[in-house]
């Protein structure tokens, strides 16, 4: 069963990329998004893929590989698919689900959209991108 309105924006809010995000923006982001649901085992993301969709995880775990070794694992407040995005190329790592899972998936030309029509929403993403690439 989908998640109401209100648990959305929570969890969104809860995202590093939209902590300084408003209300307002939080809407706009999860009126674009769509709410899937993946059981073990799915591949979520495959090498090679154009930026078609971000993904935002709600809850469960994936693993991140790349070349078939594990990376990274993702959970609730990571996301997946930006990458190419941000590049306008294609993606190296393969995203597998690893419980189950709830995701929000935002179509990449939607968002992109998004944040050309709010500056300062888009100002707010890139100055998280920012700050999780010092982190690294």
């Amino acid at each position: 069963m989908p998640r109401g309105p209100r648990a959305v924006l929570e969890m969104l809010a809860a995202i590093p990329l939209f902590s300084s995000c408003d209300l307002h923006e939080l809407m706009s982001v999860a009126s674009i998004g769509v709410e899937v649901r993946a059981l073990p085992g799915r591949v979520l993301a495959g090498p090679g893929q154009k930026a078609l969709k971000s993904s935002f995880i709600l809850s469960g775990l994936a693993r991140c590989e790349i070349d078939g070794r594990t990376v990274a694992t993702l959970g609730p407040g990571d996301y997946f698919g930006h990458v190419p995005f941000l590049h306008n190329g294609t993606d190296r790592a393969t995203v597998v689900a690893e419980t189950p899972m709830e995701i929000l998936v935002v179509d990449t030309g939607e968002f992109a959209s998004l944040l050309a029509d709010a500056p300062s929403m888009s100002r707010k993403i890139t100055e998280a991108l920012t700050q999780q690439l010092r982190e690294m």
